[in-house]
């Protein structure tokens, strides 16, 4: 699926075979497991990580080049994609 420049935002997206764990996931921020959404640089770790929609928000990650990509599964079209935030 290739990003058309001036209709989508370049470099925000890849697909995966099965979607990560967030890696906040059975901490005191999520007592359970919860499933990544994103592959983001944190800017308060300065490190990547696959995290959460609630968990991209918190640490202030956004998308694009150098700072983060949306994961879709493969196979999937966006409809589906958006069902499994």
């Amino acid at each position: 699926m290739a990003d058309r420049i001036g209709t989508k935002r370049l470099h925000t997206k890849v697909e995966v075979g099965e979607l990560p764990n967030c890696v906040f996931s059975n901490t005191a921020r999520h007592i359970f497991t919860v499933k990544a959404k994103f592959d983001a640089l944190l800017p308060n770790f300065g490190s990547w990580a696959e995290v959460c929609q609630e968990c991209f928000d918190k640490e202030g990650c956004h998308l694009g080049l150098g700072k983060g990509q949306e994961l879709n599964l493969a196979g999937k079209d966006d409809e589906e994609n958006v069902e499994n935030r």
